[in-house]
């Protein structure tokens, strides 16, 4: 089941979630490469800031992190 078929059904249950959902827009999903384009790597900032601001908002606790975290895969194998 998909995200979609999950909120159709929850729609016939009438238990239908608040549901937020954040993401970019791929520009090229021709191109298959697991870097970030620059456009992309120029919203995560913004990205970010809008997960933080729903997690407030939803009174959810978190702790940034003191370091850098890459954003290539191959680097943060001890974030798995």
């Amino acid at each position: 089941m998909d995200f979609l078929e999950a909120l159709t059904l929850c729609q016939v249950l009438r238990k239908v979630p608040e549901v937020v959902l954040l993401g970019v827009e791929p520009q090229d999903i021709e191109t298959l490469s697991i870097d970030l384009t620059p456009i992309t790597q120029n919203q995560l900032d913004n990205m970010v800031q809008m997960v933080l601001y729903e997690l407030d908002r939803l009174n959810i606790s978190y702790q940034r992190r003191k370091q850098y975290v890459s954003c290539d895969p191959l680097e943060n194998r001890e974030y798995r």
